[in-house]
């Protein structure tokens, strides 16, 4: 959720400063306007994600019995995936934002409407701490945000549990997710009452 006040000041506090009257106006498609911000917001949230992971990873790998988390043999295939869905699950969480900002009029309003969202959010890490890894299942990488939690998990744990199966069904599910959410977003941004602020 670190591009929570990128996605809010780039939508709502626009509308709240008027000044997204003046970006209107310029010669853009408004599915473009929203693209360029969805990207901007994605990358903030896959930068801050990386950050998260490698503290997590590092920390891990400090209290780790044998010293070292992930085989060298293992490091690339395991960097390449978990940073596909890292970035498809930075990709889905700023898509939400916009919907969350579009929907306000400002940024006092995306503030409480994020609320249950962040909620959401937190609930999977919470949920994964009381499920014993013998108990996972494919499924849960199918559910956006409890997939990366997973991930996370199983690999600073040092388990096998987290194999290709489980890298397809969370990209792909966070890439359909994403999809949809932004395209709610763009459809959203091309009515004057949610583009301009009149909620």
């Amino acid at each position: 959720m670190a591009g929570f006040p990128a996605a809010v000041d780039l939508f709502a506090g626009e509308k709240e400063k008027q000044t997204m009257e003046s970006l209107l106006m310029a010669p853009l498609r408004r599915s473009q306007i929203v693209i360029s911000k969805w990207v901007v917001i994605t990358i903030i949230n896959f930068v801050s994600g990386v950050i998260v992971f490698a503290g997590s990873l590092l920390f891990a790998n400090a209290f780790h019995q044998s010293g070292v988390i992930i085989a060298d043999d293992q490091l690339l295939k395991i960097g390449l995936f978990f940073t596909l869905s890292l970035l498809t699950f930075a990709a889905l969480n700023a898509a939400l934002l916009i919907v969350i900002s579009v929907s306000t009029a400002s940024y006092k309003d995306a503030q409480n409407m994020s609320t249950p969202v962040t909620f959401a959010w937190l609930a999977a890490p919470i949920y994964l701490l009381t499920a014993p890894l013998s108990s996972w299942s494919i499924w849960m990488f199918f559910v956006p945000a409890l997939n990366v939690s997973a991930l996370i998990y199983g690999i600073t744990a040092g388990t096998s549990v987290i194999g290709l199966p489980e890298y397809a069904a969370t990209i792909g599910s966070n890439l359909v997710a994403t999809v949809i959410v932004l395209w709610i977003a763009i459809k959203m941004f091309q009515k004057d009452r949610y583009a301009l602020g009149h909620v």
